[in-house]
């Protein structure tokens, strides 16, 4: 199914029961049980059979997408935000998985004074960062 794409989500009742795929293969309608969709919000909705309503279509338009760089600090000491798990832009490693924000020395043991602080920064495309 590889460099297939989908030119229909055909839903009822709030579900999703099949994808209309285009490919080498052609057109094939593929019956699902589950569907998770990577796909922007705007094309998901004009791939809708039936599709939405006319408001829904219509709204497409004023949907705009900004982009998220993360940068993952490492510290050789405990989290200095020892309160916070994870905010809108701040992830305290160390709360959620201490054991994915360890330091591991240089003998291949990890530190348990060490601490991974992700920060989030959302932006449109052209901003000055």
């Amino acid at each position: 199914m590889f460099r297939t794409g989908s030119s229909g989500v055909h839903h009822a009742d709030g579900v999703v029961k099949a994808i209309q795929t285009v490919g080498k293969r052609g057109n094939l309608l593929l019956p699902v049980s589950q569907c998770f969709s990577s796909m922007p919000i705007t094309d998901l909705v004009q791939q809708m059979r039936p599709f939405p309503p006319d408001i829904v279509i219509k709204s497409r338009r004023f949907v705009t997408y900004r982009s998220i760089i993360t940068v993952n600090l490492l510290f050789e000491e405990p989290s200095p935000l020892r309160d916070i798990g994870y905010t809108s832009t701040v992830q305290n490693c160390c709360r959620a998985s201490p054991s994915l924000s360890k330091l591991e020395s240089g003998h291949g043991s990890r530190s348990h004074n060490s601490c991974s602080l992700g920060f989030e920064y959302f932006c449109f495309e052209g901003d000055t960062l």
